[in-house]
Order: C-alpha cells, then structure tokens, then sequence
C-alpha cells in the first residue's frame, strides 16, 4: 500500500538524518483524491444490469453511465467510477452476480497515450 511506502520513506528519511527526528510529517502530507476509472459491464440482461448497476452504486463513491449498447442477447455498459478508497474488492462481486457475464475495472488519470 502507498501509505505504508510514504511511512517507511519518511523514516528512512530520518534515520539517515535527511530530516530532522522532529519533522512533522502529518502537516506536509496531502491526499489527492482518489483517481477516477471505467468498469465495463457485460450483462445477460435488464434485470443482471439493474442488480449490477445498484451494486456499483453502492460500493464506489460516483457512478455515471458513460455509454450502453443493446444488443439481443446482451448489455454492455461502460460505468465512470469514483473509489471510495483503494480497496477494488467490489469488483469480485460484481462479476459474482447472476447474469454478469464480465465485469472489468480500468484506472485511468486523465492522460491518454496515442
């Protein structure tokens, strides 16, 4: 976890008397928010898509549907989320429910290679 890496560069930082033993760390720390991503959904149907999307919903802090493509034996879905934390647990779950065919989590922060 990136917290436990910040935690064990701050003391290395102190130990090799880079810092002071006194520095406060706490006061120059900040958080970014967490960064948002894409969850593509395949689902069998409305009802997997509906139980699917209430799922999201309920684990990420923001969920918008960016697109969604009908087609007669399937729904696909491409969901903007916003983490709560870094736990990706959610997904595992999601792709567990009757009906979803396939569930992907992509991170992405903004920049695009092309």
């Amino acid at each position: 976890n990136l917290l436990d890496f910040v935690a064990a560069l701050q003391e290395e930082l102190v130990r090799a008397g880079v810092l002071p033993p006194d520095y406060d760390f706490a006061a120059h720390r900040e958080l970014a928010p967490m960064q948002p991503g894409d969850v593509p959904l395949t689902c069998a149907d409305s009802e997997a898509e509906k139980n699917a999307v209430d799922c999201l919903r309920r684990s990420v802090q923001k969920c918008v549907t960016k697109s969604k493509t009908v087609h007669a034996d399937a729904i696909e879905l491409t969901m903007e989320i916003r983490l709560k934390t870094d736990d990706t647990d959610f997904i595992n779950s999601l792709s567990a429910l009757d009906g979803v065919e396939s569930a992907v989590l992509v991170s992405y922060n903004g920049e695009y290679m092309g």
